[in-house]
């Protein structure tokens, strides 16, 4: 349900479009098609029921409406203390560094964040299925695509968020981060990616320098038996009743004083969930373990 007092959602908490990707016509492997069709001004809606004020739009979404989407965007800002940010390269962006081509569709969507004046644009560089592909030939592969999207970002003043997409390690990735030493990179830490891929969510909040992380994307999710690996089902859970510990990892970013947007999102449902009520009981969730 929507909270009643629409401005108990701090301004850094907000929720992705992927939560609603059947919606939007994505399935899973996992899912079965909705009859509920979606267009960016149906999700605007419902973060406004939400009392929301920062969203992040996956950018493979907005191709659909192509001739609309400036547009819709430039009238939900219009609105006082509004946020957007792209979130780019849905499924598996350079797919580890097999994939450069996605370059100029990157810097497409950099460009546009440029004219709307947004502030952040978050990027991933592959998926799970690059997981057991070998580490150092991929960081090798990628890092002139980085570098590319670091040059236009720092002339445009707009921060780049790698995401941890279950593709690296986070402490791996955050180690590729540092190198480019440019206080316009960081990551969009993914608290269930962390998890899906073996790592400790809430011990790595407490070991990360919390400034080099400029969005966190928060879902839960439960470990399934003979699904570990990240390429397994993990499916999504009302917040707070998962196994990710987002209730320890919120206390974390309580203690460190993380004001950086904290974003919800929901992959595919654990069996009988509905996404608009996890949606809805997700955003009130941050906003309550956040600001109490």
């Amino acid at each position: 349900m929507a909270l009643s007092v629409k401005d108990e959602v701090a301004t850094n908490v907000g929720i992705d479009s992927y939560t609603f990707h059947r919606f939007f016509g994505e399935i899973t492997k996992w899912e079965e098609p909705s009859q509920e069709q979606w267009k960016l001004k149906d999700f605007f809606d419902f973060a406004d029921q939400q009392g929301v004020s920062f969203v992040s739009l996956q950018t493979v979404y907005l191709k659909n409406e192509i001739d609309t989407f400036k547009a819709d965007i430039k009238n939900w800002l219009a609105k006082p203390n509004r946020t957007v940010v792209f979130t780019w390269g849905h499924p598996n962006g350079f797919d580890g560094g097999r994939k450069p081509e996605m370059l100029f569709d990157a810097l497409y969507f950099l460009q546009v964040s440029h004219e709307l004046g947004l502030p952040q644009m978050r990027i991933v560089l592959g998926n799970h299925w690059n997981f057991d592909m070998p580490v150092q030939e991929r960081l090798e592969t990628l890092r002139p695509l980085v570098k590319s999207m670091l040059v236009a970002a720092e002339n445009f003043g707009i921060k780049i968020s790698i995401e941890n997409h279950a593709d690296f390690l986070a402490v791996q990735l955050m180690g590729f981060i540092k190198e480019f030493n440019s206080p316009y990179l960081g990551m969009c830490l993914d608290l269930a990616n962390v998890f899906r891929v073996g790592e400790n969510p809430e011990q790595l909040l407490r070991d990360f320098n919390l400034d080099k992380v400029f969005m966190i994307q928060a879902k839960d999710v439960r470990k399934i038996e003979g699904h570990e690996h990240p390429t397994g089902w993990w499916p999504s859970q009302f917040f707070g009743s998962g196994d990710v510990g987002l209730m320890n990892c919120m206390k974390v970013l309580k203690e460190k004083n993380f004001s950086s947007p904290v974003v919800a999102e929901i992959s595919n449902l654990f069996t009988d969930l509905e996404v608009k009520e996890v949606a809805a009981q997700a955003v009130a969730y941050l906003a309550r373990e956040l600001n109490t």
